[in-house]
Parts: C-alpha cells; sequence; structure tokens
C-alpha cells in the first residue's frame, strides 16, 4: 500500500518567510539591547604592495558608535600589538617595534562602527594573519583576515656568452620580486625551453632575485623570450632577443666587410692624389700668369708695337726661325694683354656701375628718412602746440568755475543777509 504524502498548502510558503524575518529582526534587536555585536573584516585577502600604503578595513555588524570602545589590531606568527585604540586615542606602548611609526588609525566613521588601519612602506614581512577586535564593558569580538603581500621586480635582462663551445650560454637575471616569481623560458611559438639545471633564486633584503640560464645552438630557433610572471597579481615582465648566425663567432660578417672597406678607401685615397697632381699642373702651364701681365701698357701703343713686329719679320726673310717664333709669341702675348685688359676694364665699370646706384639708392633712402624725421618733428611740435592750447583753454575753464563759485557765494550770502534783515524787521514789527 503506497501512501502519499499530504499536498502542502499554497499559503505555508509565505507564511514561513514571515516567519522567519520575524525572528531574525527578534535575533538582531535582542542582540541590540544586550549589547551585543559581531566584527566583519575584509572577506577576501587584503592584496599590498611593497613599498606602498595597505589598508585594513574593519567594522560592526550594527550601527553602533565604537568611541568609547577597545579596538585592536593584531598580527599572528609572530603573534603582537599592531595597533591599539583606547579611551579616545592611540596607545602605542605595546606596539611591535617594526610596525612603529608605521600605522594610522583612521576612523571617520567611528560613530556608525566603521574604522580602517593603514600601514605605510609594506615590507615583504608584513605578509600574514591579522585580526580586528572590538571591545566594550560587557562584549567582545573579533574577525580574522589575511594580508597578502607582493611586488613585481625589475624588467628582465639576458647576458649573451660565447664560451669556448660552439653554443650560446643566454643568462636571464632580475630583482625585487616577491614572492617568488615563475620563470620560463620560450621560443618563438610560446613554447617553453628547458633552462640549464643551475636556476637561482636568493632573498635580498626580503626580496627575490632571479638568475635562470639557458644553452642554444645554431639549431635553435632565432628569438628567444625570458618570462618572470607575479603569481599574485599575475603580471608578467619578458625580454625578448634574436638568435642568429651574426652572434657566432665562426659565421661573422665582419672578415668579409673589412676588407672590402679596405679597398674603397684606398681607391678613393689614389683617385683624390691624381685630382690634385692634375689642378698642379694646369697651374704650371698656364699661357699668363696674372703676376706678368703689363696692365699699364696703353691698348694704341701696344698695336702699334705689333705692326712694327710684322713688318720687321717681313723685310728679313733672313731671320732665323727662333727669332720668328718669338716674334710670333710677342703679338700673342700683346693681343692676350689687350684681351685681359679689355675685359677687366669692362668688370670694373660694371662694378663702378653697380656702386653707382647702390649710392644712389642710399642716399634717397636717407633722403627719405630725412623727410620722416622733419615730418615727425612737426607731428611733435603740432602735438605740443595743441597740448599748450588745451592747458590754457583748462586754465580758463577754471578760472571761470572759480568766478562761477565766487558769484554763487556772494549771490548766497547776499540773500542770506537780506533774510536775516527781513526777519529782524519782522521780529521788530511783531514787537510793536
Amino acid at each position: 500500500m503506497v501512501m502519499k504524502s499530504p499536498r502542502r498548502s499554497p499559503v505555508m510558503a509565505p507564511s514561513c518567510l514571515v516567519a522567519g524575518t520575524l525572528l531574525l529582526f527578534h535575533f538582531i534587536f535582542s542582540h541590540a539591547d544586550s549589547g551585543q555585536f559581531h566584527v566583519i573584516g575584509p572577506q577576501a585577502p587584503v592584496i599590498a604592495l611593497v613599498g606602498e600604503e595597505a589598508v585594513l578595513p574593519c567594522h560592526l555588524s550594527l550601527l553602533m558608535d565604537a568611541q568609547d570602545m577597545e579596538v585592536n589590531w593584531y598580527r599572528d606568527r609572530p603573534f603582537g600589538l599592531v595597533h591599539q585604540y583606547v579611551n579616545l586615542q592611540d596607545h602605542m606602548e605595546q606596539q611591535m617595534p617594526e610596525y612603529q611609526g608605521r600605522t594610522e588609525f583612521l576612523k571617520d566613521n567611528i560613530t556608525t562602527g566603521h574604522v580602517a588601519l593603514r600601514i605605510h612602506h609594506i615590507r615583504p614581512s608584513d605578509e600574514g594573519e591579522y585580526s580586528c577586535s572590538f571591545e566594550n564593558a560587557i562584549y567582545f569580538h573579533q574577525a580574522n583576515f589575511q594580508v597578502l603581500v607582493t611586488g613585481s621586480g625589475t624588467a628582465p635582462h639576458i647576458h649573451i656568452d660565447h664560451g669556448e663551445t660552439k653554443g650560446l650560454n643566454l643568462t636571464c637575471t632580475s630583482m625585487g620580486w616577491y614572492p617568488e616569481p615563475e620563470v620560463q623560458w620560450r621560443d618563438l611559438q610560446g613554447e617553453r625551453l628547458a633552462p640549464a639545471p643551475e636556476t637561482k633564486t636568493s632573498r635580498r633584503n626580503g626580496m627575490f632575485h632571479v638568475e635562470t640560464s639557458i644553452m642554444l645552438d645554431k639549431s635553435s630557433k632565432e628569438n628567444v623570450a625570458c618570462y618572470i610572471r607575479n603569481p599574485v597579481l599575475g603580471v608578467e615582465r619578458e625580454v625578448h632577443i634574436s638568435v642568429t648566425d651574426a652572434l657566432f663567432p665562426g659565421v661573422s660578417p665582419w672578415p668579409v666587410i673589412a676588407p672590402v672597406i679596405v679597398v674603397l678607401l684606398v681607391i678613393i685615397g689614389i683617385v683624390c692624389v691624381l685630382l690634385m697632381r692634375a689642378s698642379k699642373s694646369k697651374d704650371k702651364f698656364s699661357l699668363i700668369p696674372s703676376h706678368q701681365i703689363d696692365v699699364h701698357i696703353p691698348p694704341a701703343l701696344q698695336k702699334s708695337r705689333n705692326s712694327l713686329v710684322l713688318k720687321n719679320l717681313q723685310r728679313c726673310p733672313a731671320i732665323s726661325l727662333q727669332e720668328r717664333l718669338s716674334g710670333q709669341l710677342m703679338m700673342q702675348h700683346g693681343e692676350l694683354q689687350e684681351t685681359y685688359v679689355s675685359f677687366h676694364s669692362e668688370e670694373i665699370k660694371e662694378q663702378n656701375e653697380t656702386l653707382i646706384k647702390e649710392n644712389e639708392e642710399i642716399k634717397e633712402q636717407k633722403e627719405k628718412l630725412i623727410k620722416e624725421n622733419e615730418e615727425l618733428k612737426e607731428q611733435k611740435e603740432k602735438l605740443i602746440k595743441e597740448n599748450e592750447e588745451r592747458m590754457e583753454k583748462n586754465e580758463k575753464l577754471i578760472k571761470e568755475n572759480e568766478e562761477i563759485k565766487e558769484q554763487k557765494d556772494e549771490n548766497y550770502y547776499g540773500q542770506v543777509f537780506e533774510l536775516a534783515l527781513d526777519n529782524e524787521q519782522n521780529d521788530e514789527d511783531g514787537q510793536h
């Protein structure tokens, strides 16, 4: 025989919710009336960076004024007092030496039961279990939480050591890590490479110094990377290096490039020497050196001299060939002198003309400047005259104003005197 379970009525679920809510409120109010409370700290571990500051919050489950309570922060392993707040002020007599001068009690919201502790200059030794406690005259409660200290070190650096073998020894170093980081070597495809067994991690002032090496040969990939990862933050630092045949001494391109550069330098030097010699030979065989030309001979006399030389040559056929050649050379020399003198005289004329034009332009500019100065002087004189006239007008106006004031004063005093006389007469008439 199968027994059927009785069906729950639809009104039963809401009635259970209402009853649970009432019980919860009753529990809260009963604890509030009795002065009991719960301390709530950070639910997740507090991440603190080395060298920075960390805030450890803590509050009461009820909205209560905690100014008159005693608030303490302790740490475990080693156990000791981190900070103490009693009687509306901080007490540091029993504080652990390593926290002295580094803690700050934040009590801006203490009237609602919310406080916090700030620790400055976080060290690796600050990592561990902490507790926050509130205590009044009738009740005490605390909350436990964890502080994780972490720090990402410097960018890794790879040192290359060729050594005596055919391979390369790559050493990756970095410092300032906490906690102990994860180190990996990867190739271009991101696949992990097996490092040498001499991977080292050593503590320096609480921080980790990383040094790991790997040996490569010519059959390895072109690009290799060293990765160092912070396990707490997930921060990863990396450095890449290209391992090519140029890194190996046996296949260095310099033995091929160096002789080519030397040959090119030698060829360039020979060409420069030949060019210098050619320019010197041209200077030696020039027909008319500038210091031997007599530019003072007039052209008319030079023509007459050339004609006489020709006549003498024609009249004397018995003259030797050498004498005839010397006569022709003298004629050519005279003609070249004429051309040189005429050419340079034309250049001198052109230079003189340009200088004359420039002088005329300078004179015109000078005259313009003189005229402008005269105009400015005239304008200045006009302005001075206008100012003097304005001053005279102002003085006249001032005098007129003074006269008007004097007349007004005289009229005023006269009217006052007349009124006084009228008043006296009226008083006398009234007495009579």
